[in-house]
């Protein structure tokens, strides 16, 4: 359970700190299942005959403890950078963080949650009128081969969150207000440039 001092309720799941920070609970960041890719996503997964690549994350690579810890801390970003973010851009581009990062529970034990603090005048604004609240995970993997245009996510290391108008899973990977949020859809992930490795099975 989240625990946050704050001074105005916005919603069940948003509300103000004293400071004017907006605090974001339970917001979704990842999940467990079946995921499409197309070429352009860049995967170093050979193309399947269909034009994608489907890729399996299975709950002990999302729910792997330092997958869970990498996604501790990272910073909230308004659309994904083209290198991801570190030291050198940070100023630029950071308008949060996440925290309090945990597997969910009951129905939504095959998501990955977290808390967002969010300091940016501008994207709160955006938030509150509803204009970006979907999220989008930022992050390194690995990949094992399964077969042609079949693949298996792990070594997940989150770099960053993104808010972003239309994520790829829609309204299941975002910042929510009801119990409306449901299992359905992909997620839609940016893949950071790494040298990756390939196990394939044979």
């Amino acid at each position: 359970m989240s625990i946050f001092f704050t001074n105005e309720q916005l919603g069940p799941k948003r509300a103000l700190h004293p400071n004017g920070a907006l605090i974001c609970v339970d917001a979704v960041l990842a999940r467990t299942g079946l995921q499409i890719y197309k070429p352009e996503d860049g995967l170093p997964v050979e193309i399947g005959p269909e034009g994608y690549i489907k890729v399996e994350r299975e709950p002990e690579d999302v729910f792997e403890p330092q997958a869970i810890a990498s996604f501790e801390g990272v910073p909230v970003v308004n659309e994904h950078p083209h290198d991801g973010v570190s030291p050198a851009n940070w100023r630029l581009l950071v308008c949060g963080h996440v925290q309090n990062c945990r597997r969910g529970e009951g129905i939504q034990d095959n998501l990955l949650l977290g808390d967002l603090v969010i300091n940016d005048p501008h994207m709160i604004l955006m938030i509150n009128q509803g204009g970006k609240r979907q999220l989008s995970a930022g992050y390194d993997a690995d990949y094992a081969t399964l077969g042609v245009g079949h693949a298996r996510q792990y070594n997940i290391r989150a770099n960053h969150v993104a808010l972003v108008s239309s994520a790829r899973c829609g309204p299941l990977c975002s910042i929510g207000d009801s119990e409306e949020n449901d299992n359905d859809g992909m997620m839609r992930t940016t893949l950071r440039k790494k040298i990756v490795h390939i196990h394939v099975h044979l």
